[in-house]
């Protein structure tokens, strides 16, 4: 007979799994994006069961944060009849960040899985899905609905959201020190996650990878801060990365010469990327600026929705008329960047309730929680997950809403040990 627990344990697994092959099912035949619908629901009405189920605590800013929401998709209804559902299918991904946190404080008590568990499940899964981005780039097989390599980069998924999910698992793996994995899953991990993050091309990996660099520098360095907050880096943990930077440090070197001599494309994306970074395209090879394609996007969809009109560039003017994937309909706007979609939907008073939020969060989680997560996990999150609002969806893509579900999930729980 097999142990019901066992089985939801492969359930809350083969979440996980969708969570972070997500890019790459969304274009694969066969819509495999549909099984963590499926999966989230019999997890939800698994939850329904529970005898004792989990007391959440909802901050009021959060609430208010999600009636905001809730209003301004109540007034787009009307164009979302109108223009094919694109904005509800937009509005609907911030759904997926509270359902994660919800399911995943629940797996302890549906079939003793910890949230410390899962989180080392989801890095083995993203170093799968980082090697796999690779050969799947290389080795072409009949699997694709819609077969997408770009100019320059060596992968198959969407990188602007994988390099931040793949920097997440990056940044667990090295720094949160309650993972119980061995010094060479560390060491080779940390070697195929950065190598593959900078095989993107990516200027959003550019930024994660020096976010990640920086806080290694630190970290190395065995950082202390005051007495009655002490940080404590294991020296053992110290020599780890110490030896994968040697390693990552030759890596790169190498490969950046081999894209110079053997791969021009990618290294003149590199390059460019680069360049973007700094502000300084006018010195890329290349006459392309990422960030100005976002704001002309902007530009259009500000132009034909807000124009002169004060109120709704204050108050916005809802999801009705945006999308996140392009299609033919021109009279809804496409719009890459989170900020721009917050600007435009629910104006700058949303926007900067939104970004308030972000740090108080961040505030709130560093003052609760251990020196060491909050300084080397927390930290370097916010700061790569505010950097990403600016060139992606970010907590609409499922993926990145996933791995923050995790964390806050681990946060809470870790909260609830401490107060029992």
């Amino acid at each position: 007979m097999v142990n019901s627990i066992n089985i939801w344990r492969i359930i809350y697994s083969l979440l996980l799994f969708c969570i972070v092959f997500e890019e790459m099912f969304s274009r694969m035949i066969g819509h495999l994006t549909l099984v963590k619908y499926v999966l989230l629901l019999f997890i939800l009405l698994r939850i329904n069961l529970c005898k004792k189920k989990v007391n959440i605590y909802i901050p009021k800013r959060m609430l208010i944060f999600g009636c905001l929401l809730t209003i301004y998709m109540l007034f787009s209804i009307i164009d979302f009849f109108s223009y094919d559902f694109n904005g509800f299918m937009l509005w609907k991904q911030y759904l997926f960040m509270p359902l994660f946190i919800y399911v995943f404080l629940h797996s302890e008590k549906i079939c003793k899985l910890s949230s410390k568990t899962l989180i080392t499940k989801f890095i083995r899964y993203e170093i799968i899905y980082s090697i796999l981005d690779v050969l799947l780039y290389f080795v072409y097989i009949p699997i694709w609905n819609s077969y997408q390599t770009y100019w320059g980069r060596i992968g198959v998924g969407y990188a602007t959201i994988d390099v931040v999910v793949m920097a997440f698992a990056l940044i667990l793996l090295w720094f949160y020190e309650q993972l119980k994995v061995c010094a060479f899953f560390k060491i080779v991990g940390g070697i195929i996650l950065w190598g593959v993050l900078l095989c993107q091309s990516s200027g959003t990996g550019l930024f994660t990878l020096l976010i990640v660099f920086l806080f290694s520098i630190i970290y190395i360095l065995g950082f202390k801060a005051s007495k009655t907050n002490m940080i404590y880096v294991r020296k053992k943990s110290r020599i780890y990365i110490l030896a994968s930077f040697f390693v990552i440090a030759f890596l790169s070197y190498s490969t950046i010469l081999w894209m110079q001599k053997n791969n021009n494309d990618m290294y003149l994306q590199l390059e460019n990327r680069a360049a973007t970074l700094l502000n300084v395209s006018e010195y890329s090879s290349i006459n392309v600026n990422t960030m100005e394609v976002r704001q002309e996007q902007f530009d259009e969809a500000y132009k034909y929705l807000v124009h002169d009109n004060l109120l709704r560039d204050i108050f916005g003017c809802g999801y009705g008329r945006i999308k996140v994937v392009p299609n033919g309909n021109t009279n809804v706007f496409f719009l890459e960047s989170l900020f721009y979609i917050h600007r435009i939907a629910i104006g700058w008073i949303g926007t900067f309730f939104f970004y308030g939020l972000l740090i108080w969060a961040l505030v709130k989680a560093i003052s609760k929680q251990s020196a060491n997560i909050g300084i080397y996990v927390y930290i370097p999150f916010a700061i790569i997950l505010f950097g990403a609002t600016f060139t992606s969806g970010a907590i609409l893509s499922t993926g990145i809403a996933g791995v923050i579900g995790l964390i806050v999930a681990d946060y809470v729980n870790g909260i609830s040990l401490k107060s029992s």
